[in-house]
């Protein structure tokens, strides 16, 4: 009798190396050690936080080259990136070891590449786990942002120094990310003055409709132009033939539309990497060779090989040319539209991927989520230069 996706995804997850019945870690993390971070570049870091950054790039004519980048560990920028749910730990809360399948993974297809463009510091933080996403055990979110704004403290104390700096997130990271920013930044003019952007995809980020800011964040706008600084970008991406179902990311919570006092409506924030002000543009993805997504591999749909008899070797993979993206209202939710751009004779894969479409799965309905942040990689990483050199002090 065949499991169902649900029983699939916990036996999968148990013969990755779930640890049955481990309790929640009790102590705080100190981030004065280098034990506490996936990544602390002052502390020396290691190969791992400064991968092959090399990229196989595919052009929709089949056509394929080389593109080297590397780590640059003098940038005048500092990245701090809190990823997102991918603890398999079975606590209430993560433990902070990281695993190869899981924080390192993540950390690899999320955040390697922006070591480019910024030093990346990357906590280790007590998150609320997968099984939590699974209604199998109760995580203590507060417990988690505690941890990533003691990880934030450490860094402003011990290694900014003044430097400007991005916050990078995605999902649970980037719903902590958004409330350090309320609580912590916003309120300081000094420090505020220092954030280039806030990169937070994945976690709806209310504003009222049509405007750049208020609802969640009162004084950080929605980026809108290129070196453009001290301002947020933000979506939930969809594919055009699957838009977004009631209640789930590009929409704001109930909970935060029913306090709201405001003569507009909130909705979720939406900003299209490409093309800040508005409007459709074509995205610059990277994704790794493998296109795997950590958290739920054993469920999720792959797609077809990017190009047939095509030999990728490098780490990376980019396909320029192959999707655009438009912010868009509909039916009550603001998110990004992914939209396909092949022409006839692109030997491409038609396949975004990424998307969970099993039964019983509760990532099912959200999207291209798992993509959020690989599928407009290459903009992400234009913007935080054109943000770099447009800074003054």
């Amino acid at each position: 009798m065949p499991l169902s996706p649900l029983r699939a995804l916990i036996l999968a997850a148990l013969t990755a190396g779930l640890t049955a019945c481990a309790p929640s870690p009790s102590h705080a993390p100190d981030y004065t050690t280098g034990q506490a971070w996936l990544c602390r570049p002052s502390q020396g870091g290691s190969a791992a936080c400064t991968p092959d950054l090399s990229a196989t790039v595919i052009e929709d004519s089949g056509a394929a080259h080389l593109e080297r980048a590397q780590a640059q560990p003098a940038a005048p920028v500092d990245c701090f990136y809190v990823y997102p749910t991918i603890s398999w730990d079975w606590g209430n809360n993560s433990d902070l070891h990281p695993s190869a399948g899981g924080e390192w993974a993540i950390y690899r297809e999320q955040a390697a590449r922006f070591s480019s463009v910024c030093r990346v510091f990357a906590p280790l933080y007590r998150q609320t786990p997968i099984p939590t996403l699974l209604g199998l055990r109760r995580g203590d979110p507060e417990l988690a942002y505690q941890d990533v704004k003691a990880a934030w403290q450490t860094y402003l104390r011990e290694d900014n120094h003044g430097r400007p700096f991005v916050l990078l997130g995605h999902s649970q990271g980037s719903r902590h990310l958004a409330r350090l920013l309320a609580e912590e930044i916003e309120p300081d003019s000094a420090l505020h003055a220092r954030m280039l952007s806030a990169i937070l995809p994945g976690a709806p980020i209310a504003v009222p409709q049509g405007k750049d800011v208020g609802g969640d964040l009162k004084r950080t706008p929605l980026c809108r132009q290129q070196g453009q600084t001290g301002c947020l970008v933000t979506y939930a991406s969809f594919d055009e033939r699957q838009p977004p179902p009631p209640a789930r990311p590009g929409r704001p919570s109930l909970g935060r539309v029913a306090e709201h006092a405001g003569p507009e409506p909130l909705e979720a924030a939406c900003v299209n990497p490409a093309a800040l002000a508005g409007g459709d543009a074509a995205l610059t993805p990277y994704f790794l060779r493998e296109r795997t997504f950590p958290i739920l591999t054993p469920l999720q749909r792959r797609p077809a090989p990017w190009l047939a008899g095509a030999k990728v070797e490098t780490p990376y993979v980019s396909l320029p040319g192959w999707v655009s993206a438009e912010c868009v209202r509909r039916d009550g939710a603001s998110y990004l539209e992914i939209r396909r751009m092949k022409r006839p004779g692109d030997p491409r894969t038609d396949d975004l991927g990424g998307v969970i479409n099993a039964a019983g799965i509760p990532l099912r309905g959200w999207g291209l989520h798992l993509l959020d942040i690989n599928l407009a990689q290459g903009d992400l990483l234009r913007l935080i230069r054109t943000q770099a050199a447009a800074y003054k002090p």
